[in-house]
């Protein structure tokens, strides 16, 4: 189990770590003036409701997808061999939502859009609630005994 919350915490602390690179990158892009885009016309009406659809779309497919997984496992009589397909498919969940955030991060500081910021917030916050932990592990995949 110990080996499982590693890799999965490994994925977690990676999306956090690029969202803290991408937002110091971003940052200094801003404060060089490298783009000056204006955050009106068509191209970023788009972008903004891509990202949305993406955001509402991802979140759901990734707790589904994770809840039918795990419900899935459990049937699944050696606890050992539940390991490697939770850890497939909780890394899924975070990979569908990290890139919605990072994605929010990028648009963020090319269309320099405020309501973007409530995207970044709204997958920030979905990423936060899926943070593994040991306990976590032993709860989805109804374990008994701990490793």
């Amino acid at each position: 189990m110990k080996d499982a919350f590693k890799k999965v915490n490994q994925t977690y602390y990676l999306i956090f770590t690029l969202t803290i690179l991408f937002t110091i990158i971003g940052y200094f892009f801003v404060l060089n003036n490298f783009s000056s885009t204006v955050s009106t016309g068509f191209v970023t009406t788009i972008l903004e409701v891509l990202l949305v659809v993406y955001i509402v779309v991802s979140s759901i497919a990734a707790f589904v997808l994770f809840n039918s997984s795990k419900k899935k496992l459990r049937n699944i009589e050696n606890e050992k061999d539940r390991f490697f397909p939770y850890i497939k498919s909780a890394n899924l969940r975070l990979y569908l939502i990290g890139v919605g955030l990072l994605a929010g991060i990028l648009i963020f500081y090319v269309l320099r859009s405020s309501f973007i910021l409530y995207c970044i917030a709204v997958s920030a916050i979905e990423l936060i609630v899926c943070k593994p932990s040991e306990e976590r592990i032993k709860t989805d995949l109804d374990l008994k005994n701990s490793d």
